[in-house]
Formats: C-alpha cells, structure tokens, sequence
C-alpha cells in the first residue's frame, strides 16, 4: 500500500509540475505549443497510471476495486483527451468541480483519502 501511495504522489506532483510549466509557457511566453505538450504530457502520464498501478504487488481487495474505478475514470478521461487532441480537455483533467487555483487536484485528494486509509488502519 506504502508503494501505491509513493506512486501516486509522485505521478500527481509530476502532473502539477507539467501544468505550472505549461501556464508559465502559455502566459509568460505566449508559446502556445509548449502549452499544448506540457497538458499533452500530463494526459499521457494519467493516461499510463492504471497500469503503472497494476504492475504493483496484489493489493487487498477492497482497496484494489476502489483503485480500478478511481484510476479507471482518470486513465479514461485523459485516453479520451488524447484522442479528442483537445487542449481544453487535457487542461481540466483532474479538476473537481468546484476547483480553486492552487486547490487540491482529484488525484492529490485520491491519495489523502489512501493515506487516511492507511493510517486508520494501523
């Protein structure tokens, strides 16, 4: 469990990285294409982090069902952001609703709600 959760941190801090670079590229350099690689990578990563997840040792089964739906949405969605090619799309992936700049991502509050089921655990 300690291994999904170092997994998943790390690929969302890897997401975050991507979308500060790419709205620095965007805003501060008016380069438009930068923009769309940055987001573009960023949906590859997602895209790749269910099965990046599954190579991991077999996880408890509650925890594992709760992983393939939740990272099953996130692999989805940015699959379906690819194929669109659309910059938009690929922008919002992981945006909750009601999403604040500077706010907690859907995959950042994924691995808080692992980490407090982990502690509770113990």
């Amino acid at each position: 469990m300690e291994r999904l959760i170092t997994l998943l941190s790390r690929a969302a801090a890897e997401i975050n990285e991507l979308e500060v670079e790419a709205k620095r590229l965007l805003y501060e350099n008016g380069d438009q294409q930068g923009y769309y690689l940055r987001l573009r990578q960023k949906a590859m990563l997602l895209s790749g982090l269910a099965d990046a997840v599954a190579e991991l040792a077999p996880l408890p089964p509650r925890v594992n069902t709760l992983i393939q739906e939740k990272l099953g949405g996130f692999s989805f969605e940015a699959d379906r952001a690819l194929r669109l090619d659309s910059v938009f799309y690929m922008g919002v992936l992981l945006c909750p609703e009601e999403h604040q700049e500077g706010g907690a991502n859907e995959l950042e509050m994924f691995v808080r709600s692992l980490q407090e089921h982990l502690l509770a655990r113990d």
